[in-house]
């Protein structure tokens, strides 16, 4: 008995053969070959696996995400770091409320030509943050920009891929780790770098100016020294 090839059955099973090829395989499938008749059950289900696969797509604001990143990864880009314009812990507390939180959010404002990036930095527990944030445009009264691609980064690692929304807002959580920084795409491939200091390294810089002072003034009083000017 003479049996047909592989790519024969595979033209079959895609039903592009002439109709008097695809009658004569039939009727040899019908006297009863085993050897065939499993040559056709093969292509029958990678066929069948290759149709489902066509249903496993990636949500489009991934796939638009690692698109940007990617793409400008090849093009040359105008890159710069933000300038800090508010810093909530170089704001003195009021007094009552000084001691309320060991490490409370931290609220920043960065600026770089037109763009705004307001940041809230908070911690979730000893090892993890929250970061929320908006980036806007100084010179609109309103939001019109597309989304923005987000590499959230640590030294030369990448960590995280973000997109803002519509309005320009982000979110993620993540370790807290050193060297942290958000990576900001622009449409005209200009990326805008915004270094993030956690909370609680910020809010141990401030424990130990902190604890400075009291020292300093301790010595002080010890030696009988006093910073105010004398009278006549």
């Amino acid at each position: 008995m003479e049996h047909f090839k592989l790519e024969q059955w595979a033209d079959f099973v895609r039903n592009v053969l002439k109709e008097k090829d695809k009658q004569k395989m039939q009727l040899h499938l019908d006297s009863g070959c085993k050897a065939c008749s499993q040559a056709l059950n093969t292509w029958t289900r990678f066929r069948q696996a290759a149709s489902r696969e066509s249903a496993y797509q990636p949500p489009d604001g991934a796939v638009r995400t690692v698109k940007a990143f990617l793409a400008n990864q090849h093009r040359p880009a105008r890159a710069g770091v933000a300038q800090l314009l508010f810093d909530s812990f170089l704001t003195p507390a009021l007094a009552g409320v000084r001691s309320a939180a060991a490490a409370p959010a931290r609220v920043m404002l960065y600026g770089m030509g037109d763009y705004r990036i307001d940041l809230r930095i908070e911690p979730r527990s000893a090892s993890k943050l929250a970061i929320v944030g908006q980036i806007l445009i100084a010179s609109q009264t309103a939001y019109s920009a597309a989304s923005f691609p987000i590499a959230l980064v640590s030294g030369n690692k990448t960590l995280a891929l973000l997109e803002t929304t519509e309005f320009g807002e982000f979110a993620c959580d993540c370790e807290s780790q050193p060297n942290l920084r958000l990576e900001f795409t622009l449409p005209d491939t200009t990326r805008i770098r915004v270094p993030l200091l956690q909370p609680s390294l910020a809010a141990s810089k401030s424990s130990d100016s902190k604890s400075v002072k009291r020292r300093n003034l301790s010595i002080r009083k010890r030696t009988g020294k006093n910073d105010r000017p004398r009278g006549d």
